[in-house]
Parts: C-alpha cells; structure tokens; sequence
C-alpha cells in the first residue's frame, strides 16, 4: 500500500474486507463502539478530504502548464503524474467506500434501534394491558373480599341480636319466676302473721278474762313497807 505524502497510511483499498466488528450487548451492538468507529470513521474522512484538497491544489499549480506537456489519454488528473493520479483515485474510491460503509452503517443501526424502539414499545404496552388487569382483578378481589366482610358482619349481627333476644326473654322468664315465687312466698308470710297476729289476740283476751276473775274474787291486800313513815 502507498504512503501518503504527509505520512499518512490510507485506508485499504475498495474491495478489501474491512467491515467492522463490534461487541454485542443486549439486542443491539455495543453503543459506545459503534460512536468510537464512526469517530474513527470520521478522523479518516476529514484526513482523506484534506489530502485531496492538497493534491487538487498542486494539480491546479500544475495545471497551468502548457497542456501539449501532459501526454494524451489522461483522465481527470492530467498533469499530476501517474502515482500521484493514482493516489486520488485510490483516495476518491476509498472516501466514497468509507461513506458507503457508514451509511450502511448508520442505516443499520437506525434500523436496529428503531427495531428495539419498536420492541420496547410493544413490551411497555403489554405491561401496561397486564398491570391493568392486574389492577382490575385486585380491584375485584378487594370487592368480593369487602362484600364477604360485610355478610359475615351482619351475620354475626344477627346472630348476637337472636341470642341477645333469646338471653333477654330468659331473663323475662326468669324474672317471671322469681317474682311469681316471691308473691307465693308473700302471701304465705302474711298468712303466717295474720295466724300468729290472731293467737296473740286470742291469748291477749284470755289473758285479761283471767285477770279480770281473779279480781272479783280475791281481796286485793297491800302489804306496805315496815320502814316506810305512816301515813298522815
């Protein structure tokens, strides 16, 4: 391969394998290589344009010799030599390839990350159809859950109010009972004092029949107290 007059290596020739290899990461090449090449990519094409300036401008230099100088059949590099013709072309075909080369390139990775722009989309998409049934059947399960919370409530509400009402007229009945027990018990009290009040005035008025006949028939002597002064 020639070497460029400044000291520069050109690129390979067209035709020759020099596509380039990237690391792979997760569907899709390595973004930080793919910006690396294409700044390489780049640092070439600016370095290949201003080497053709160059050599365009010492064409022009030389162009305005007498032109019966230059021999007959040249292309478009008449009058620069045949290296240095040879060179250009070389360098034209070699910056029309690195262009093509990156606009592959950049195509393909527009196409990828399209790709995976797509992709990302789809799966966002489905996430968020899954999050919303995900959302709707929690949604559901909440309200069954609360409708069974609130039936067991109301069950076990009427289930305390039967037995408070079952407990009450226990209790009724058994108030019932007790008081129906205290009024026998009552009466039976008030016979037994009517009873006894009755032989207490019996035995009252016996009592007083018998004092009254031992008074009619016993003088009544009254002792008097042998110290006690006569009576004036």
């Amino acid at each position: 391969m020639a070497t460029w007059e400044s000291g520069l290596t050109p690129p390979a020739a067209a035709g020759s394998s020099n596509r380039p290899t990237f690391g792979t990461v997760r569907r899709g090449y390595d973004p930080a290589q793919v910006l690396e090449y294409l700044s390489r990519v780049a640092d070439q094409v600016e370095a290949l344009q201003s080497e053709v300036r160059r050599l365009q401008a010492e064409r022009d230099q030389r162009s305005v010799a007498p032109k019966e100088q230059a021999p007959a059949g040249q292309d478009g590099y008449e009058g620069v030599g045949a290296r240095v013709a040879g060179l250009m072309r070389a360098f034209d075909e070699d910056v029309e390839r690195l262009r093509r080369d990156a606009q592959e390139e950049a195509g393909r990775i527009v196409a990828e990350a399209s790709a995976e722009a797509e992709r990302v989309r789809h799966e966002a998409e489905r996430l968020r159809a899954e999050a919303g049934t995900e959302i709707e059947r929690i949604q559901v399960e909440a309200k069954t859950e609360a409708n069974k919370v609130r039936l067991d409530a109301q069950c076990q509400a009427e289930e305390v109010r039967v037995q408070a009402a079952e407990a009450l007229r226990e209790a009724q009945k058994e108030s019932d009972k007790v008081l129906s027990s205290l009024a026998s018990q009552r009466q039976a009290l008030l016979g037994e004092l009517r009873a006894i009040r009755d032989r207490m005035l019996g035995a009252t008025r016996d009592l007083e029949a018998t004092i009254e006949g031992a008074s009619a028939q016993d003088p009544v002597v009254v002792v008097e107290d042998a110290g006690a002064k006569p009576r004036t």
